[in-house]
């Protein structure tokens, strides 16, 4: 081995300890009432977090030089989406959107930190989610100040690292022709450059989840490094708070990947980690949900069910609610996805935002059945288990999501469906071959473990 490889060795090994260190010391700053290297320690975890993804994208094997132009556009897309929803926020709502609901009370508390009236330690969260990412923005307020714009920025460039963080899973689990076909869509869909372009848990659960989806497609891989483990905690931590539910989801959702026919390179061990960790997280997203619809854990044992209930009669409030159509048998099944998937269309749409959401509706549905060969779409669902994975989350979300009768809800909430979908569309296209051999030799050798001796 020469002196430039044991360098290179020593510097993976090195950077396996650096996120466990940042945590380690922003959990004992925490615990002693060290907030300034609590601060830092926490930022710098974000940072590295996104320099990491940042050095996969544009130097992974598995993904080419058009596709790295196709992200730069992306990029320039979400730019381009999160100014046009502030001059909506601005020009349309007359400044009473939930971004800038989040701005003005991250200001009020980060305004309190800096007098020493409240700690970072001292806030306590009585909605799941909501005050999370408030209390996020304004210890980032009150480190980099009170700027809309550049907390803006910041939301929109987590929510594309989130996007990335799943190309690379198209791009190892893929063949390359499919792993196109999804970067293409991902970086272009309208609705993910302006849903997640802007502060809100959209944003936050677009970074988190996306990540979280990376880590858990490289255990099953057979990557069980402890960096690996610190990571897939933290992106699992930060979403269960934000949106236990769609944790609670997921789990569900790889539960059956991880008995589907698999490649090569999956191993038994590897198939049982990931199985452990879904049923782990399971009730511990329960839990969540209970907490936030009950304040407490000791209420309900139907909190999900409660809460969806919930949702349905807050929803069918304004101008924007339908009669909904959920799903409760066979017969509703074609109706409900339509409702989730396809509405509003438009005949059915009030007033230009959805009349532009309707016409993108149009614009995704073509695109889909002309990528979609029909004739494959049983046999890759049930060759690759992250299109199991996609699959039943799809219809996960489509089953919760008809109960909702609001076309305002649907549409953002339709940011998260939207990658996942598009992942299965991808891997059933036609001209893509699904056999997991003819993914390109590189991206396997990519998601080896970094300490493995193996060639």
């Amino acid at each position: 081995m020469t002196s430039i490889d044991n360098h290179r060795s020593r510097r993976k090994s090195g950077s396996m300890y650096v996120p466990g260190a940042l945590v380690a010391l922003g959990v004992v700053s925490v615990g002693v009432g060290a907030a300034p290297i609590a601060h830092v320690a926490g930022w710098s975890f974000v940072a590295w977090v996104l320099w990491r993804v940042a050095r996969m994208m544009f130097r992974h094997p598995a993904i080419d030089s058009m596709e790295r132009r196709v992200l730069l556009v992306g990029l320039a897309f979400r730019v381009a989406g999160a100014f046009a929803k502030y001059a909506i926020s601005t020009r349309v709502y007359d400044g009473s959107a939930d971004a800038f609901r989040y701005h003005d009370e991250a200001t009020i508390v980060a305004r309190r930190m800096r007098s020493h009236l409240v700690l970072p330690g001292d806030f306590h969260f009585h909605r799941v989610g909501t005050d999370f990412v408030t209390w996020v923005l304004a210890l980032f307020y009150r480190s980099f100040g009170s700027h809309l714009a550049l907390a803006t920025a910041m939301f929109t460039v987590l929510a594309f690292a989130g996007t990335c963080c799943l190309i690379l899973v198209a791009a190892e689990w893929l063949a390359p022709h499919a792993a196109r076909v999804f970067t293409a869509l991902v970086m272009v869909v309208p609705s993910l450059c302006f849903w997640s372009s802007s502060i809100g848990k959209e944003a936050w659960l677009a970074a988190t989840m996306g990540l979280a989806t990376l880590l858990i497609a490289r255990l099953m891989r057979g990557d069980p490094s402890a960096r690996l483990v610190v990571l897939l905690g933290f992106a699992l931590a930060m979403a269960l708070i934000v949106r236990p539910h769609v944790v609670l989801l997921a789990a569900c959702s790889w539960l059956p990947a991880c008995f589907v026919r698999a490649p090569s390179g999956v191993t038994v061990g590897s198939r049982v980690r990931t199985a452990a960790l879904a049923a782990v997280m399971i009730p511990i997203s329960l839990a969540m949900i209970r907490w936030g619809f009950s304040g407490g854990f000791a209420e309900s044992a139907d909190a999900a069910s409660g809460m969806l209930d919930l949702a349905a009669d807050e929803t069918a409030i304004g101008g924007s609610a339908f009669m909904a159509h959920p799903i409760t048998s066979l017969s509703t099944v074609a109706l409900g996805v339509w409702t989730v998937l396809l509405r509003p269309h438009i005949a059915e749409a009030h007033g230009w935002l959805q009349v532009l959401t309707a016409i993108e509706l149009m614009g995704i549905a073509a695109t889909c059945l002309a990528l979609v060969s029909p004739r494959r779409v049983v046999s890759v669902v049930v060759h690759n288990p992250i299109v199991t994975f996609a699959g039943v989350y799809v219809a996960g979300f489509v089953f919760a999501f008809s109960r909702i009768g609001n076309f305002g809800i649907l549409a953002r909430q339709r940011a998260q469906l939207w990658p996942l979908l598009f992942l299965v569309v991808a891997a059933v296209a036609r001209g893509a071959k699904h056999d997991f051999s003819d993914v390109i030799p590189e991206a396997a050798a990519e998601v080896r473990p970094s300490g493995s001796c193996e060639p």
